[in-house]
Formats: C-alpha cells, sequence, structure tokens
C-alpha cells in the first residue's frame, strides 16, 4: 500500500501486517496405496484407504472429514490416522449407518503447504453380524470442510478389502468302508486350501453344526458325536471304534476365515467287523475206497479270525467231481485236523450241497487253525461202478462278521481236477469208491 507523506513530499511504501491469505485452497489428493485383500468377520486395524492434505500457500486445519463406503454393512467402525499411525484425527465412527460417514474433531487434521500422508482404518463386523457373503469394500475422501474453506478434491478409491463370510463349498464323501477294528473315510474338498472336521455318531439324527468363527479340537464332544479328526487333507482312518457296532459321520469344511459349511450328508452305516479268513487246509490223501469205508479224510480247509471271538455257526461242503457224488457216501462230519473235536452234527446227503449245523460251532483263533471233512461211505447199496468224491467248503455263515478268502495254490496232485472257488477252500483229495 502506497502512503504518500505531505510534510517530505514524497511517496513511501508502507507494508501493513496481514490477517489470513484471501483464496488459500487445500487439496484432497490419492495418498498412499494400500494392498487389496481379503478380511476375515472381524479383522482391526485395516487400511482401506489413503489419501493426502496439503495447501498452496500458509497453514489450515481440516474440522470435518466425510468418507464414501461401498457396503457400509461389512464395516463396524472407521477411523482417520497419520499415514505412520502415530496419531488419531477425529473422533472413531461407527458402526456406519449409510455409504458416508462424517468424521468430526477434536484434533483437527493440521495442513501446510508440505503434503502430509493421511490413511483410514477400519475394523470388520463378525461373522454373526455382517453379510452372509464375500463383500468387497472400498472408501475415499468425498468431502472436507477447513478454516480456509476452498477445496479441491481429488482422493479416489485405492483399496478394495473383501470381507469373508461365505460359506465354503462341501466337502463330498468319495469312499466310507468298516474294516476290522478300523473305519476308513476318504472325501473331496471344495476348495484345496480349506480343511474338515470329522465328527463320528452313534445316529444319523444330530442336528448341531459348527458355530462360524470357532474352533475345535479333536476328542472333543460335538452334539451327541465325537470330533475324530481335523486337518487340510483328503481321508481319515478311525481305530477308535469297536467290531460289531454301528457309526456314521458328517464332515464340515472350513476355510481360512472359520467359515462352515453345513450342507455335507451323512456317511452311509457303517459296521467294522472282525474279519473271519476261509483258506485251503491240509491236503488228503487220493487214493480208492471200498464200499462201507468210514473216517476217510476228504478234504482239509483252515479258518482264522482278526480277532480270534467270533463263531462259525454253519457251513457249507460242496461235493464232486461228479452229480452223483452224493450217493457214494453215507455220512460226512466236520473234525479238526487231530481228529479229537467234531464240530455240528453228522450229515447224510442227499445233494452234492451239504450243509452243516447244530452241535458245536468252530470258533477260529487269530492264526489259522485246520480242519477236516471226514467221510464214510455207503455199503454195496450205492450205485455201481466207480465213483470219484471230492469236497471243499464252499460258504460259511458267521456272526456278525465278513469273510475274506485266500486264493488257493496247489501244493499237491489229485486224481481228479480241482475246482477253482471264488470264495472258499477248494478240494484237497479225490476218493474213488470202487464197486
Amino acid at each position: 500500500m502506497r502512503t504518500l507523506l505531505p510534510s517530505l513530499g514524497l511517496c513511501a511504501l508502507v507494508t501493513l501486517a496481514a490477517g489470513p491469505a484471501r483464496g488459500q485452497t487445500t487439496t484432497v489428493g490419492n495418498g498412499v496405496q494400500g494392498p487389496s485383500a481379503p478380511v476375515c468377520p472381524g479383522a482391526t486395524d485395516v487400511r482401506l484407504d489413503g489419501f493426502s492434505l496439503v495447501t498452496d500457500t500458509g497453514n489450515s486445519q481440516v474440522t470435518l472429514l466425510a468418507v464414501t463406503l461401498t457396503n457400509y454393512t461389512a464395516i463396524q467402525s472407521l477411523s482417520i490416522w497419520s499415514e505412520d499411525g502415530a496419531t488419531q484425527y477425529f473422533q472413531t465412527a461407527g458402526p456406519p449407518t449409510s455409504n458416508t460417514v462424517n468424521f468430526t474433531g477434536p484434533p483437527n487434521i493440521p495442513v501446510s503447504a508440505a503434503l502430509a500422508n493421511f490413511k483410514i482404518v477400519a475394523s470388520y463386523r463378525s461373522h454373526a453380524q455382517a453379510p452372509i457373503a464375500k463383500t468387497t469394500t472400498t472408501a475415499y475422501v468425498s468431502a472436507i470442510k477447513t478454516t480456509t474453506n476452498n477445496v479441491v478434491l481429488n482422493d479416489s478409491p485405492d483399496t478394495t478389502i473383501t470381507l469373508n463370510n461365505a460359506m465354503p463349498n462341501p466337502a463330498k464323501w468319495t469312499a466310507t468302508t468298516p474294516l476290522d477294528g478300523k473305519v476308513t473315510l476318504n472325501w473331496t474338498l471344495g476348495s484345496s486350501t480349506d480343511s474338515v472336521m470329522v465328527v463320528r455318531y452313534s445316529t444319523s439324527s444330530d442336528s448341531t453344526m459348527p458355530t462360524d468363527g470357532a474352533t475345535y479340537s479333536v476328542g472333543s464332544s460335538f452334539g451327541s458325536g465325537t470330533i475324530v479328526h481335523i486337518g487340510n487333507d483328503i481321508s481319515y482312518t478311525d481305530t477308535s471304534v469297536s467290531n460289531g457296532n454301528t457309526y456314521y459321520y458328517r464332515i464340515f469344511e472350513y476355510d481360512s476365515c472359520l467359515n462352515y459349511n453345513t450342507t455335507t450328508p451323512w456317511s452311509s452305516p457303517l459296521v467294522p467287523k472282525a474279519v473271519t479268513t476261509l483258506a485251503d487246509g491240509i491236503a488228503g490223501a487220493s487214493n480208492t475206497v471200498c464200499p462201507g469205508d468210514s473216517n476217510k479224510k476228504l478234504g482239509g480247509f483252515s479258518l482264522m479270525n482278526s480277532q480270534g471271538t467270533t463263531n462259525v455257526t454253519g457251513l457249507t461242503v460242496t461235493l464232486g467231481n461228479t452229480p452223483s457224488a452224493y450217493q457214494a457216501i453215507q455220512s460226512l462230519s466236520i473234525w479238526d485236523e487231530a481228529g479229537t473235536h467234531q464240530y455240528y452234527s453228522t450229515v447224510s446227503p442227499t445233494s452234492n450241497t451239504v450243509n452243516f449245523s447244530g452241535g458245536n460251532s468252530i470258533q477260529p483263533p487269530n492264526a489259522f487253525a485246520n480242519y477236516k471233512i471226514v467221510a464214510n461211505y455207503s455199503g454195496h447199496q450205492a450205485p455201481l461202478g466207480s465213483i470219484a468224491t471230492t469236497a471243499y467248503v464252499s460258504k460259511l455263515r458267521l456272526r456278525i462278521i465278513s469273510r475274506v478268502p485266500i486264493p488257493w495254490t496247489p501244493r499237491s496232485r489229485s486224481t481228479m481236477p480241482r475246482r477253482v472257488q471264488p470264495n472258499g477252500a477248494r478240494p484237497r483229495s479225490a476218493k474213488t469208491r470202487s464197486p
């Protein structure tokens, strides 16, 4: 401002003290960009956006700031911080009730001609509060109020944070197999990065479901069941079962955010069983017998039960080698190899299929034991001619037991061809009745 000093007849330039600069502008820009990433329900201190503040000259203060969101229902609270996380400005806001969130002080944000960076920090809602989905969220500064009022808004969303509160895809059973004292379970995963929780039950009526966000441990009760396995794998063998009991299983897949799938169907009922194995025994001698001969070993077989606790309540012997073989035999009986114990009742065959039951049952031990089929031959009233006879055990009747045959390998030569039966011991001797 120029002022004329009449006494001096000169013009002098006088500088007067000035108030706040007129026309000062505060610019909001993009700050330091954060990483876009998924987060789990309940996550805190998540960087959602970065922004910067600068004036074209002098100092100012931001007294009000507005943030615009996408999908506010995923967010529990928002706060404004310096980029280094050392200072919070304004009060924490939340839970948001719309996609526009207003922040007011104190403390206000100081602004100067030196650019400074800030960030919007979010905390996310819990499993129970958040939308049941994968929800993307963004944020940017959409308005500010300063002590100088001139504002330029250039911030835009620079980070996308996805809240994962979605049910994962289900695991699917591929094979469930009851065995001796154990059950093998196999499945496929809905996602290779997920894990599973396997629960064993005695019935298939339990409706208990996992709680999202909860952690469980093997051996813990779960409804009426027991958690038997947890892991990121596709198979498990449950050895904590008892033969003869019925078990059911459910498999709950879950992701890294502890979101559980609850749609997997029950397994089929699974009953682990001891295994009884029927195999060849000690071969008898092939020879010729006369009408009325008795106590002749016609076949040998062996039995083993994996637990040594299950009775063979009956068995079937098949005779051969001709349709009339049974007519040459007066009676058949089953004995231990030593000939000291008879099992079942003596049978007079009426066909080439002879069923044994009654009397003393065989209780096979847990190692192979040998038994024999003993024949008494008919007298001279039998059909005339030579009749070749063979015998082998073709079927077992067991109590809650499954049979697993062992392949037969010939160990001696018979005068008659031997039959190969897929599920039992084979003929080990052939006797020819002479007329």
